[in-house]
């Protein structure tokens, strides 16, 4: 302890106040520290984080020809998503006249190229919630799903039929319709929509 005996009244004033400084720097560092270490604490808690996987970058349509079998795609991509701006592909669709193909849309989350994610699984997985609707202009082409969830088309896997020569685009759109699927593109809401041009030669 202190002795403030032999010290003049200025000079105690002055021990005393350096004194109070330290112990308010000694409280200071105290509570730093204490913060550090419980902020450390938390960093072995679980982290949620929503990976976000159902996010669509990507719609690709695989056609097989029923003729020749030669098997092509056509891409949509976008790191943005479907509703975003400046796709980096989105491909013209040209296919032959009095042709029937069998074709699949994919939905895809290709953020991370090493771990691609297929979203068709959580469309199948609920797949009385979901129905894809094809919708063409001017093009004169037949859409006939071949999948269904027991009672109504899910839409991934279809059939197109060509008719003529023509010029125009088909329009995908990826319904949602929780509890209210009746086979009728209507009902839901749009989860994805996109449009591919189309000529048929």
């Amino acid at each position: 302890m202190v002795n403030f005996g032999n010290l003049n009244p200025y000079t105690q004033m002055n021990v005393q106040k350096n004194r109070t400084n330290f112990n308010y720097i000694h409280l200071v560092v105290y509570v730093v520290l204490w913060s550090g270490i419980t902020g450390c604490s938390k960093s072995s808690d679980p982290i949620t984080t929503n990976s976000n996987n159902d996010f669509v970058t990507t719609i690709r349509l695989e056609l097989r020809d029923s003729a020749s079998g030669v098997q092509f795609n056509y891409y949509y991509r976008n790191p943005e998503g479907t509703k975003g701006n400046m796709p980096l592909q989105w491909d013209s669709m040209l296919l032959d006249t009095q042709r029937t193909y069998y074709t699949t849309v994919f939905y895809l989350n290709e953020s991370n190229p090493n771990a691609i994610v297929n979203i068709n699984t959580r469309i199948l997985n609920n797949k009385k919630d979901y129905l894809i609707c094809y919708n063409d202009s001017a093009t004169g082409i037949d859409v006939i799903p071949v999948d269904t969830d027991d009672n109504y088309p899910i839409g991934i896997s279809t059939k197109w039929y060509t008719k003529n020569t023509a010029v125009g685009n088909i329009d995908i759109l990826l319904k949602h319709q929780p509890g209210i699927k009746n086979g009728d593109c209507s009902p839901g809401e749009i989860e994805e929509s996109i449009r591919f041009n189309l000529k048929i030669r």
